[in-house]
């Protein structure tokens, strides 16, 4: 997304996605609730503690491993304001995987159209992960969603994008985890990881109250 148009129209399409609610017939569609986020905190977790003996594992990638252990536990403690946040939150339809490369924008009758691609991680539950791109610019979102769901304030939504990016954060960690099956893996690239993982304690570690919510 290039300018401010086209910004304006995908807000506009993520806020018609969120409006939608779960009939029976979606049933079938994966669990995107908060619990289902606390699965790759926890399979992280195990990953990394039976990482850290392996013989190509050294020493400072052990060191940034046991951080990170830390910090996950620190995260786990306090899921509570997760769930917290998440209750504000309505269970919609959510895309799972809305990064950069699986949105297009294109002209198509004098206007302009949202194309999203890769539905692979769809499923029913909170929205927070599918606001990454929207960044801090809620407001246009907001407008579109609120008079279905009059709960989501701006001040709601900005909590929810921030629970967001801490599932999104836990996913990427989860997945990068699984490297550690190979020799040629020793832990370079789990630094970058840190900051965000410490952002992501630090967040949990504030409360709901810090965003004006329970």
């Amino acid at each position: 997304m290039t300018d401010d148009g086209e910004r304006r129209c995908f807000s506009q399409w993520l806020g018609r996605l969120h409006r939608w609610t779960p009939s029976a017939e979606t049933g079938d569609l994966p669990d995107r609730s908060p619990a289902a986020y606390r699965q790759p905190l926890r399979s992280a977790g195990r990953r990394i503690e039976g990482s850290v003996g392996r013989p190509w594992v050294d020493a400072d990638a052990r060191a940034t491993l046991a951080r990170l252990s830390g910090l996950l536990d620190r995260i786990e403690r306090r899921w509570d304001c997760v769930e917290d946040v998440c209750r504000s939150s309505p269970r919609t339809m959510v895309h799972g995987d809305l990064v950069a490369k699986n949105v297009r924008i294109r002209e198509r009758g004098g206007s302009r159209e949202v194309v999203v691609l890769d539905w692979e991680m769809v499923g029913v539950g909170v929205p927070c992960v599918d606001l990454k791109l929207l960044g801090d610019d809620l407001a246009e979102y907001v407008a579109v969603v609120q008079p279905v769901r009059p709960e989501l304030t701006l001040g709601v939504v900005r909590a929810m994008a921030a629970m967001g990016q801490i599932f999104r954060s836990l996913l990427v960690l989860d997945w990068k985890t699984c490297d550690f099956e190979s020799a040629w893996c020793d832990g370079p690239g789990f630094a970058a990881l840190e900051d965000r993982m410490e952002a992501a304690a630090r967040c949990v570690e504030s409360g709901a109250s810090a965003w004006g919510i329970g």
